[in-house]
Formats: C-alpha cells, sequence, structure tokens
C-alpha cells in the first residue's frame, strides 16, 4: 500500500535500521579507539608519560666531577684542585636582556675586558646556548649575582674545577694548564661522549695529553620544581665520579734540585734514568707562572708573554733545537771504530787548525794539541782529530749512526709536542735548495756543528745509551694513572716501545774510559761535573751563536756560545743521565757542568748511592 494508507514502505524501514546500525558501528569504534589510548597511557606507556610529567615540573642539575691530581713517582702532590665559582648567561632564560645587562654594569666590579661582548654574542648569535660571561668570580662580585638569584634566572653561578700549584712555576710546562672547550675541541672529542660547551679541559701539556682521564664522569642531580621553578625536592642523585689520579716519573726532590741549580738562566735540563727512561727532572727556562691561566689569562699577562724576548713559552727541553757541539763527539768516535777508520791508539797530529783545500777550520785550542788520540782527542775535546776522523767517515756514515743513537726521530716521549731535531745528509741539502753537499758541510757535523740540530730529550737519552752499552729505552713522564676501582671513560693509551741499538759491546769501553776522564781527568774539560766517590762520565760541549773570531767573554751576551754538558753517572752503575744547555752561556765546563753535578747528586742521595 502507499504511504498515505498508513502502511510504512519496507524500504524506508531498511535504511533507517542501517542508519542506526552504522552508528552503533561508529560509536563501538570510538569507544574501542578510547579504550585503546586510556590502556596505552595507563598501562603500556605509563613509565614514559610519567617522566614527561616529571621532566616539566623537575629540574636537573649537572655534577662536574672533581678533576684527578698529579703527583711525583713518590705521591708528593704536584697539582692539586680548589673551587672556584664561574657567572653563565642562559639568554632563553632572559625576559629581557637589557635589564640583565643592566644588572652586569651596576653590580659586577670585577670583570673582563670583553664582558660586553660575550653578553652580545650569546644573544645574537647563540640565544639557545649557555655563555660564559666571568670565568673566575670575585667573592663580592659572587655575593651580589647570588643575592639576586631569583630575579634574574638566567644568570647561574656554576662550580669550575681550578688548579692549585703549589710548587709555583715548577715544571710548568710539562704539566699544562686549563681552559674552557671550544667549538673545534668540542667536534675533536665528540665520539668521547665526555664534553659539553663550557666544561674546563686541560688545554696543553699533561693536563690536555690525559684530558680525558683527569677529567672524571659526570653526575646528575635531578630536583621537583613548582609552577615559578623553586626547587621543592631531591628526586634522584646519580653522583660524578673523580677522574684518575697521574702519577708522574717525576722526582720532586730532583726536579727542584735542577730547576734551582739553572736558576734564572735561559736553557735546559732533562734527567734521565737510562734503562727505563723515566724522566727524572725536565726543566725549562724561562718559564710562566701556570696560576696566570686560573679563570683564563688575561690579555695583558698573555701579551705579555708573547712579547718576552726570553720566549718562556718555548719548552725548550723537547721543542728547543741545537748544535750538540762537542757532545757530538762520543758518537763520532762510535761510529769511527765500528767502521774502522780509526784505532783507539792512533795518533793525528793537531797545530790548532785541519785544512781542507783552500780552507781552514780551526780547532777551539789556537796553539794546537799535538799528537792526540782517541782517548786524549774526546778529554780535551780536540776538534781537529774529530775533522779528520769525520771526513774520512764521511756523512752518509755519521747521518746512519746519528740516526741508530736516536737522533733525528721521536725519543716516544707521550706528550704530541715533540721535535726531532734535524740530522743533515746530502739529500736534504739538495732538497732544501741549498746546493750540493760539501765536505767542508761534513767536517762541520763531525764536532757537533753546521746543520745538526738536537733536542735536550735526545741528548740525554743518548748518553743513557752510552751508559748502558745500547739500551734505548723510550722517554716518558707518566709512570701510572691510580684508578682506585674506578671506570676509565679510555684505557690510557700504551707508552711507546724502546730498543737495543746495534752496536758491538767491546767497543763502548774505550769511549766510556775517555768520558769518565773528561770529568776526573787533570785536563779534562767537565771537572765542575767531579762528585767525591762517585763515578761520572760526561762531556762539554759548546754550540757556536754566531761565527766569531774574538773571545767568546768579549761578545754581547746573546751572542755568546751556547753551554753543554752531558754525562751519568755512575759509571759502572749507571742510575741517571743528565743533558744541560745554558744559552748563550759561554763554556759548558763551567756553565753547565755545575748545574748537572747537583742534579746528579739530588738522584745519587734519593737512592742511597751517595
Amino acid at each position: 500500500m502507499t504511504v498515505g494508507g498508513g502502511f510504512s514502505d519496507p524500504r524506508v524501514a531498511f535504511q533507517q535500521a542501517e542508519r542506526v546500525r552504522r552508528a552503533g558501528i561508529a560509536a563501538l569504534v570510538v569507544l574501542l579507539l578510547l579504550a585503546a589510548r586510556f590502556f596505552d597511557l595507563q598501562v603500556l606507556h605509563v613509565r614514559d608519560y610519567r617522566q614527561r610529567a616529571l621532566a616539566q615540573s623537575s629540574r636537573a642539575v649537572t655534577l662536574l666531577p672533581e678533576r684527578g691530581l698529579i703527583v711525583d713517582r713518590n705521591g708528593e702532590l704536584v697539582v692539586g684542585n680548589q673551587p672556584g665559582y664561574r657567572l653563565r648567561f642562559y639568554p632563553d632564560l632572559a625576559t629581557s636582556s637589557a635589564a640583565t645587562w643592566q644588572f652586569l654594569e651596576r653590580h659586577l666590579t670585577r670583570v673582563p675586558r670583553d664582558l660586553r661582548e660575550r653578553f652580545e654574542y650569546a644573544v645574537r648569535r647563540r640565544p639557545y646556548r649557555p655563555e660564559t660571561l666571568v670565568d673566575l668570580l670575585a667573592r663580592d662580585d659572587l655575593a651580589r649575582v647570588a643575592a639576586h638569584g631569583r630575579e634574574y634566572p638566567e644568570l647561574r653561578i656554576e662550580t669550575v674545577p681550578l688548579r692549585r700549584y703549589p710548587w709555583g712555576d715548577l715544571a710548568a710546562h710539562l704539566l699544562g694548564y686549563l681552559g674552557e672547550i671550544n667549538d673545534t675541541e668540542l667536534e675533536q672529542y665528540a665520539d668521547l661522549n665526555l664534553y659539553a660547551p663550557g666544561d674546563i679541559i686541560g688545554k696543553l701539556g699533561l693536563e690536555r695529553q690525559y684530558d680525558p682521564l683527569l677529567f672524571g664522569t659526570k653526575g646528575k642531580r635531578t630536583f621537583r620544581v613548582d609552577a615559578g621553578g623553586r626547587i621543592q625536592q631531591l628526586i634522584h642523585e646519580d653522583p660524578a665520579r673523580p677522574g684518575w689520579n697521574l702519577v708522574l716519573t717525576i722526582d720532586l726532590d730532583v726536579q727542584q734540585a735542577a730547576e734551582a741549580a739553572l736558576g734564572e738562566r735561559r736553557g735546559a735540563v732533562v734527567a734521565i734514568e737510562p734503562n727505563s727512561g723515566d724522566i727524572l727532572a725536565i726543566v725549562s727556562r724561562p718559564s710562566y707562572r701556570p696560576d696566570l691561566f686560573i679563570g683564563g689569562i688575561s690579555h695583558e699577562n698573555w701579551e705579555r708573554l708573547r712579547s718576552d724576548p726570553g720566549h718562556p713559552l718555548e719548552y725548550r727541553p723537547v721543542r728547543g733545537q741545537y748544535p750538540p757541539g762537542s757532545t757530538f763527539k762520543p758518537l763520532i768516535a762510535l761510529a769511527a771504530l765500528k767502521e774502522e777508520v780509526i784505532r783507539p791508539d792512533e795518533t793525528i797530529y793537531c797545530p790548532g787548525y785541519y785544512r781542507l783545500g783552500r780552507r781552514v777550520f780551526r780547532c777551539w785550542r789556537p796553539g794546537g794539541h799535538g799528537k792526540v788520540d782517541l782517548h786524549r782527542a774526546l778529554v780535551e775535546s780536540c776538534d781537529t782529530y774529530f775533522y779528520e776522523v769525520g771526513r774520512r767517515l764521511g756523512i752518509e756514515r755519521i747521518a746512519a749512526y746519528a740516526r741508530l743513537f736516536g737522533f733525528g726521530s721521536s725519543t716516544g716521549l707521550d706528550l704530541d709536542v715533540e721535535k726531532h731535531g734535524l740530522v743533515p745528509d746530502p739529500d736534504w741539502h739538495e732538497r732544501t735548495g741549498r746546493g750540493p753537499w760539501q765536505e767542508g758541510d761534513t767536517l762541520n757535523v763531525a764536532i757537533g756543528q753546521g746543520s745538526l740540530l738536537v733536542t735536550p730529550l735526545q741528548l740525554a737519552r743518548f748518553y743513557g745509551a752510552l751508559a748502558t752499552h745500547g739500551q734505548l729505552p723510550a722517554a716518558h713522564v707518566r709512570h701510572h694513572f691510580e684508578d682506585k676501582g674506578r671506570p676509565a671513560v679510555i684505557d690510557p693509551p700504551p707508552l711507546a716501545g724502546g730498543r737495543t741499538v746495534d752496536y758491538p759491546e767491546s767497543l763502548y769501553a774505550p769511549v766510556v774510559e775517555a768520558l769518565e776522564d773528561v770529568v776526573s781527568a787533570r785536563h779534562g774539560t767537565g771537572g765542575w761535573a767531579r762528585i767525591r766517590g762517585v763515578r761520572v762520565a760526561g762531556k762539554t760541549g759548546t754550540a757556536q751563536v754566531v761565527r766569531q773570531h774574538t773571545r767568546d767573554q768579549e761578545l754581547d751576551t746573546h751572542l755568546r756560545d751556547h753551554a753543554w754538558f752531558a754525562a751519568w753517572a755512575p759509571v759502572d752503575n749507571p742510575r741517571i743521565a743528565v743533558a744541560v744547555i745554558v744559552e748563550n752561556g759561554g763554556h759548558g765546563g763551567s756553565a753547565a757542568a755545575p748545574v748537572a753535578r747537583k742534579v746528579i747528586e739530588a738522584w745519587l742521595d734519593k737512592v742511597g748511592l751517595r
């Protein structure tokens, strides 16, 4: 029937029922989705969402670790720690950077000269990264900033690790100093996942070399805070772990003796244990006070150090390169004996000069030494004898033996600042545009002059090899790390290995006997190094600064020869080898040998051999 007759159309009823069914299904789906979301929130990810909610009402504070100490081989403190405070600026927390700057201008009294530059850099270029405004807050400034902490949450006082140097400038070049990490260093150390912007790290010396081990591991404190950001409760603490303590091979007493013996003269001292390669003392003069770098060195102090004519920033024991002078003659003797170009008893006549074609090469003694054999040539340091021996050897063999005994290459020192000196040869001469090698060049090298360059550390190591008849251990200043059971971020890098020089044992004897007489014989040039009851062997040397035709004492100080002395003791039980250079000191016997004697005495006293 029609709709108008009172009966419903079955198609309409079906459509209505279908709509109801679909609406029910949709409602059911919504309910199931809500139930699933509820299950997700309350069951599956409840921990994640709790942490997110907690993060919105909590604050994490990084705990900086205490830096590892540096101690000498006997556990005596060399570098310690002291607390310090710096001012950091968080631009994203500032409501008005202008107001922040006005506060700083009004309340800070002792600030770096580039404070404004640091502040503006943070605001304009790094708004989401904190910037250090004051590296080391003065006590009064610290109190004023702390009193206004709630008004200026963007200004935070942070504790920073500062070093304490109980011995002043002792071994300053070796130890190095600290400074704030820069972007290049952040990238360099990125794989360690150890550092963040603003961290204080080693910038030079051992502080830099072993920073990942000295630095320690950061900790964290998490606090519950209220809506205003005020701390209400400590939620969790993961403590910081201190860095490892670095134990040096240096002996504090020997180091102090070496520094006192050299005094304020320019130069270097290296004392090494011949069998192990342990560096017992290493001195560079002039030096600087490492506490100048605490909290960042001022521009004035930095410029003063850089412009000082004495070059106090130069690390002379490992980066100073000098002609070795007559301290190189024992190597020429060893080479000549092995190559059989001389016999120990063969004599060469010294009239006070040596002729090579039209050129005349002078001996240091104008009247000459007369007939000299190997022993007397070393004891009295006859140049003429070694001119002739050098000519017989030739530069190729001289260079080969110099490299065999460690010259011209790294000593294995566990600092990456070492220079290698120079062992010249004809290839080097041509390569550097100096033209063909001349025989006169060979004569100069044979007496330790000319283009030949060595570092004081290389020379000390060579004399250690003479003492031990060929043992050439790698030089090092790290004895070990005290880990105290704490895990390390990285393992300490292995120390370089040493080697034994391939040289006949029997051929050392004539050279060693002569070097002992350099110190003990009446005509020896090293008498100032004599120690009662101790057999000392050594060699004096002078390194020419300029060609001269006048007596050294008549020259201006800065033009005088450098004075060398290298030695070891006791001769038959070597415990220490020493190299000393006094820049512009004149004669090695009077200027450098007394320094070496005091260093040797200090160590022999420690080990009970004097």
